[in-house]
């Protein structure tokens, strides 16, 4: 298949901001601790990376100010990066689940499941290890769609017909064309819409 892309850097993963590996191995130091503290400690920092690495994902897909703005919970968070295709195992929201009993019902949490913990969050991080980047821009020539998500408008534009574009330069000249307003596009999906939004995403994104 024939792609031509252009992504852009997340801010989340830029600079001095905590990584989701950073709180991950704050969880292992605390765990080493061996006592109560530590483990609750722990726990506090598995969540913390799993909710950061969460908001990764987000960002990838253009909806971590959405989810910031509307004050996504942590359930909220599971539903939409699944409706976007991304896998989400179950037991996060065990996690979850474990670390609100810890906070509101004052659950002390033993070695074990927080050592399963940490390695469930691990695995969980690592799958997206690779997921730095946005994309803004994507041509598939092969299945002639153009895709681009403009985040200044909070809308994804949808065209066909990808040998025009290939004649007006190819994703330069796409930029150019869409920022001049030469080219209409076959769907424009506001980011209100958050069901056709993460549709689209998971059809042109993850194709």
């Amino acid at each position: 298949m024939t792609r031509a892309m252009i992504t852009i850097p997340l801010m989340l993963m830029k600079g001095n901001n905590l990584k989701p590996m950073d709180y991950l191995n704050y969880a292992r130091c605390d765990i080493s601790e061996d006592d109560s503290r530590g483990l609750v400690n722990a726990l506090g920092n598995v969540k913390r990376a799993i909710d950061s690495q969460l908001d990764v994902i987000l960002e990838a897909y253009g909806l971590w100010k959405l989810s910031v703005k509307d004050k996504w919970n942590f359930p909220k968070k599971i539903d939409v990066i699944r409706r976007v295709g991304v896998v989400a195992p179950n037991i996060l929201n065990l996690i979850n689940s474990r670390r609100n009993q810890l906070e509101h019902y004052h659950r002390k949490p033993n070695s074990k499941e927080v050592t399963e913990f940490v390695d469930i969050a691990e695995l969980f991080i690592r799958l997206f290890k690779s997921m730095t980047h946005r994309t803004e821009v994507l041509i598939d020539y092969d299945s002639d769609f153009a895709f681009f998500m403009d985040l200044e408008q909070n809308v994804i534009q949808i065209y066909d017909n990808t040998k025009m574009l290939l004649e007006v330069g190819g994703i330069e000249g796409f930029k150019a064309a869409i920022k001049n307003d030469d080219i209409i596009p076959l769907q424009i999906i506001p980011i209100s819409d958050l069901d056709a939004w993460a549709d689209a995403c998971g059809r042109y994104i993850m194709k």
